[in-house]
Formats: C-alpha cells, sequence, structure tokens
C-alpha cells in the first residue's frame, strides 16, 4: 500500500493552524522556532496519516466479511384456494 500525494492546500491550512497556535513570532532565534514548528506539523501530520490508515484497513477488512442476505420470505400454503367463512360475524 502506499499513500498518494496530498493536498498542498491543506498542508498549508496545516501550517497556519500550528503558527497560529503555538508559534512564536517575536523570537531572537528564528530557526530555531521553525524548527521546532515543522516538527510540530510534521507530528500532526503523521497522526492523521496513521488514522486513516488504520481505519482503510478496517473498511478493507469489513469488506471481506459482508453479512449473508437473509432470504425472501415465501409463501408455504400455496394449494390452499379457498376462503373459511365460518369464523366471520354475522
Amino acid at each position: 500500500m502506499s499513500i498518494s500525494n496530498q493536498s498542498h492546500n491543506q498542508l498549508h491550512i496545516l501550517m497556519r493552524s500550528i503558527i497560529l497556535q503555538f508559534g512564536n513570532l517575536v523570537t531572537p532565534k528564528p530557526v530555531v522556532e521553525v524548527k521546532r514548528l515543522n516538527q510540530k506539523v510534521v507530528d500532526k501530520c503523521t497522526k492523521n496519516i496513521l488514522i486513516e490508515i488504520k481505519q482503510y484497513t478496517k473498511y478493507l477488512e469489513d469488506l471481506q466479511k459482508l453479512p449473508t442476505p437473509i432470504d425472501n420470505p415465501h409463501y408455504a400454503n400455496k394449494n390452499n384456494f379457498t376462503y373459511n367463512s365460518s369464523n366471520l360475524p354475522e
């Protein structure tokens, strides 16, 4: 199983979210801050990818174990064409 290329827009949204939540925009060491934020993005992406892989493998397992359908109902007494009127109210 391989992972295809992901959306650049979703990655940019995630990066923006991380910098707004955890970013220190006024820092004397911007390179260290960028590395820290990049690690947070990698951690979040890895967590999401692992969750989606587990969901996909569970989906594939469920496809292999489809339930057997219930038989259609059938009428057993096909030879009785008379109507019993003895129990009807008068």
